[in-house]
């Protein structure tokens, strides 16, 4: 049993990714044999990694033109599928990683390696102090946060996000890899969205992993990327919901729209969702 691991790198110098750091930190007290790296940089200029990592296998690949997460996850699927690599450990640039929750993922991983109900294994997420993953997705979109105390099978739909995500790469190929309709948001309501179509299972580990999520302010999240999250999360619902849902997608939508225009004080972002809104309306 293997695991592949892909952290995903954009702007940053690799020495300064907190999730890289604390990952080969782990690994020099950690059994490395049973993990593939692959750290797939979106950043405009080729890097090195200036630490030497306590493993040699260890993959960079530089892409200039910024194929986002889904070209990185399909490039780390296609290597796991070569390598016959059973599980694929999805990451950001900006997460915490500890000895603890890598014990128990290949614990886990090896418990349900031969189970194929089960496709999934997740952490807890915090960020900032507060809980963002995983969460039981309800009808358009809303989402109930999961205590951090729960562990195990939950009985709903669940939904997490793409960092500290690890996945069965057998049922992801099954699905034709990552879906290029979402280069970078919206990717992990899809694939969320596939476990939960093809009634397979997610495993939660106890374990609470720290994430730094910057499109949780307004204050750090850019008007481009807004863009962008506005334009997945669209085309989320409307190809790959049902119509009701895609309906309170729009509710929910004109809530935020009320919440930008009366608590933001850049007014472009409810420019851009009154938009959307006007967009939908007319379709």
């Amino acid at each position: 049993m293997k695991i592949g691991v892909v952290i995903v790198t954009y702007n940053i110098s690799l020495g300064d990714s907190q999730t890289l750091k604390s990952l080969l930190k782990v690994f020099n007290s950690f059994r490395s044999s049973l993990f593939e790296l692959y750290v797939y940089d979106n950043s405009v200029k080729y890097q090195t990694l200036s630490e030497k990592a306590p493993f040699s296998n260890l993959q960079y690949y530089h892409d200039p033109n910024n194929g986002g997460l889904c070209a990185a996850y399909n490039y780390a699927l296609n290597k796991c599928k070569d390598k016959s690599i059973n599980w694929l450990l999805l990451l950001d640039q900006d997460s915490l990683i500890s000895e603890s929750f890598l014990n128990n993922l290949e614990l886990a991983a090896n418990q349900y390696l031969n189970n194929n109900d089960v496709v999934a294994i997740l952490p807890h997420i915090i960020s900032n102090n507060v809980h963002i993953s995983p969460s039981i997705r309800k009808i358009g979109g809303i989402r109930k946060e999961i205590p951090s105390e729960e562990y195990g099978f939950i009985n709903s739909p669940i939904l997490g996000i793409n960092s500290g995500t690890t996945l069965k790469t057998d049922f992801m190929q099954s699905l034709g890899g990552f879906n290029t309709d979402f280069k970078l948001d919206m990717l992990d309501y899809w694939y969320f969205s596939m476990i939960n179509k093809h009634n397979k299972k997610i495993f939660l580990l106890k374990d609470i992993m720290l994430h730094n999520l910057s499109v949780l302010d307004y204050n750090s999240l850019s008007v481009e990327r807004y863009k962008n999250i506005i334009k997945a999360e669209s085309l989320f619902f409307a190809k790959y919901t049902s119509t009701l849902n895609n309906i309170l997608y729009r509710i929910r939508l004109l809530a935020r729209l009320i919440k930008q225009l009366f608590k933001v004080n850049n007014k472009r972002f409810s420019i851009i969702t009154t938009r959307y809104l006007i967009s939908i309306h007319n379709s």
